[in-house]
């Protein structure tokens, strides 16, 4: 009895999850819509605007069934399939992901290149960037959306730390695209170099999240493979589900964090603008670096003299036998 009524749980979250999903993307895309038609001066502003209808909802129709076809195949998911397909690719979320933030990005690229001084009381920069924030939203209850769809705790948690990850690196983006939006006047400009640069690192950060939820999902392919050649204790001791970790964290700091520092820094020098608290939240990005690199040298210079030990000890083992 506790069993069906825990599977009813799950399902009526499951459900609500998706279509709060659903929900919050075809607001912000609706939004969004309405925002570039409304500033928008020429000729063809509706014709683009209905266009950038069409493509939002075919990405929630893509969605749509994207969450269906999980659910429908959620019984026998221990570990995805290494079936690389596009029918078996088809309900990660890596997919769904990388089709919404290419439309993404092009929306982003086509408002935020706009200047424009005219105050209105819905189509405003403090509305633009509470839409636009709603990005993280979205991502993390893809992933939550996507991570129940897995019976594997490890694959789980991995979704989890990538969703949190992600979410905050886009809050970071978006703070960075209000502060050029609002202090590009015609008095002080930003140089287009610099809105270039800023726009560049902004689109990577929203199209990023598709390489460690890929690198997961090859991961735990591999896994369906290792799990039938060694033992568990085995694949606890291997632990590659470390490397997710690994390729976020280098990512992200790599490609987000310092961009954005020195973009922060140089706008406060040159302008004096104000800092915000992703300012520090980049260089305790820094600092977690800097102190993960110290701690996980001696586990990585370890593992490193095994492997190349290794083929001594196979050659001794080889003459040992001969002998």
């Amino acid at each position: 009895m506790s069993e069906i009524l825990e599977n009813k749980r799950s399902f009526v979250v499951d459900v609500f999850l998706k279509v709060l999903c659903i929900l919050v993307f075809s607001a912000q895309s609706a939004f969004l819509d309405q925002f570039i038609m409304h500033f928008d001066d020429s000729v063809e502003k509706f014709k683009k605007g209905y266009v950038w209808i069409m493509v939002d909802g075919l990405i929630t129709v893509v969605w749509i069934l994207a969450f269906i076809f999980a659910r429908l195949t959620r019984e026998n998911a221990e570990l995805p399939h290494r079936q690389r397909d596009l029918i078996h690719e088809f309900p990660y979320a890596y997919v769904s992901w990388l089709m919404y933030a290419a439309v993404l990005v092009g929306k982003l690229t086509s408002i935020y290149t706009q200047q424009t001084s005219e105050s209105h009381i819905v189509f405003n920069p403090h509305m633009l960037k509470i839409t636009v924030s709603l990005t993280a939203a979205i991502f993390i209850l893809l992933s939550y959306c996507h991570e129940k769809d897995i019976k594997h705790t490890e694959y789980r948690e991995q979704m989890r730390k990538i969703g949190n990850t992600v979410g905050i690196a886009i809050l970071d983006t978006v703070d960075l695209l209000d502060l050029m939006y609002t202090s590009n006047t015609d008095d002080d400009p930003i140089s287009h170099t610099l809105q270039t640069a800023v726009l560049a690192f902004a689109s990577i950060c929203l199209i990023l999240p598709v390489v460690p939820l890929f690198t997961l999902r090859v991961i735990a392919g591999k896994q369906v493979t290792v799990k039938r050649r060694k033992s568990q204790s085995q694949i606890d001791k291997a632990n590659p589900w470390k490397r997710v970790y690994l390729v976020k964290f280098v990512l992200y700091v790599l490609l987000i964090d310092i961009p954005f520092f020195a973009i922060r820094f140089h706008l406060w020098l040159e302008k004096g603008l104000s800092l915000s608290v992703f300012f520090t939240k980049n260089i305790l990005m820094f600092l977690k670096a800097f102190l993960d690199i110290l701690t996980s040298c001696p586990t990585w210079t370890r593992d490193l003299k095994r492997k190349s030990d290794r083929p001594l000890l196979e050659l001794g083992v080889v003459v040992t036998l001969n002998r």
